[in-house]
């Protein structure tokens, strides 16, 4: 017989569901479900002691910059390199010692640092980015965000 690859549990059924009009769906594999849902179940599954989504990165992917290939660094060639790629890009600037509390985001995404300096805290591992710096957090990654210097700064995400 086979398995549905995705089986929904209601709120009803569901100890980590608070709200009656949300689904979670579960993943059937051969070594046990996994939760997939939005980001609020996150916290609330880790108070029952349940195994999210939520990615693990493991090791910094830090792509560097390379004037050869990319040309110039500078804003208008970091955006174009990232919308090759299929990012959608957002310009910020940031004075030193602005920071951001630990967020994830749902899709992929890219913190690139043009000018200046920013540290990232992925899960515990401080991360240290320059101009050039391209960071790669996959979706659902925990991460953190400071200026360390001022710094224009692109957030792309796919």
């Amino acid at each position: 017989m086979a398995f549905p690859q995705f089986l929904p549990f209601w709120a009803g059924e569901n100890p980590f569901i608070s709200n009656a009009s949300t689904v979670v769906w579960t993943r059937v594999r051969s070594d046990g479900p996994s939760f997939e849902a939005n980001d609020s179940f996150h916290g609330r599954a880790r108070l029952y002691g349940v195994q999210t989504q939520r990615n693990k990165m493991s090791k910094a992917e830090i792509d560097k910059w390379n004037a050869a290939k990319d040309g110039e660094l500078n804003e208008a060639n970091m955006i174009k390199k990232l919308q090759a790629m299929g990012f959608k890009c957002d310009r910020h600037q940031y004075e030193t010692g602005k920071s951001f509390e630990e967020h994830d985001h749902k899709e992929e995404s890219r913190d690139c640092v043009v000018s200046g300096s920013v540290e990232v805290v992925v899960h515990g591992d401080t991360i240290k980015l320059g101009a050039g710096d391209m960071l790669h957090i996959p979706p659902h990654t925990s991460h953190s965000c400071k200026c360390t210097a001022a710094a224009v700064f692109i957030d792309a995400q796919k």
